[in-house]
């Protein structure tokens, strides 16, 4: 029924509210990503996509957050709510692969007045870290519930610790 295809590069402006490791708890990173996503639904609708994220070390390592994204330049508008838990694994190096899952829920308006979709995934890659900037690459799969249908996306982000 509906096939998304996006490419992203976020850039995450992340603050430390305690000094030491980019991924030490209490630590707090803010994100604004932006890229572009097509909707195939009988005929191609192309969007930019533009939004915002944030995430809480509640340990070491581990983070919560919330993200919001809209989808805009064509009908319908879609927004998307995620809510993602990521692990980054501690090598003692630069190099922290991470794992970690979601939750999202996206919402169509305009021609799909009040369509909504429930989709969990999971996120896999390997992130670098030097001095106060870092960045990453990786995969996401998607499982859309209501649907039943899966995806398969790249990740790609940096970051400044300031």
């Amino acid at each position: 029924m509906k096939t998304i295809y996006r490419s992203f590069l976020s850039l995450l402006l992340a603050t430390s509210l305690q000094a030491g490791s980019l991924f030490q708890q209490g630590n707090v990173s803010v994100g604004v990503n932006a890229g572009s996503g097509s909707v195939h639904v009988g005929v191609s609708k192309d969007y930019f996509v533009i939004g915002v994220r944030g995430d809480f070390f509640i340990y070491d390592n581990l983070s919560v957050g919330i993200g919001v994204s809209s989808w805009l330049g064509d009908d319908p508008t879609i927004t998307e709510v995620t809510l993602p838990v990521t692990y980054y694994f501690d090598t003692n190096m630069r190099f922290y692969p991470y794992l970690g899952g979601f939750y999202r829920y996206s919402y169509y308006s305009g021609d799909y007045n009040d369509l909504s979709y429930t989709s969990v995934g999971g996120r896999a890659g390997i992130s670098y870290s030097s001095g106060r900037g870092y960045a990453g690459v990786g995969v996401i799969g998607e499982y859309n519930v209501d649907t039943g249908e899966s995806r398969f996306d790249p990740e790609m982000f940096v970051g400044i610790m300031f």
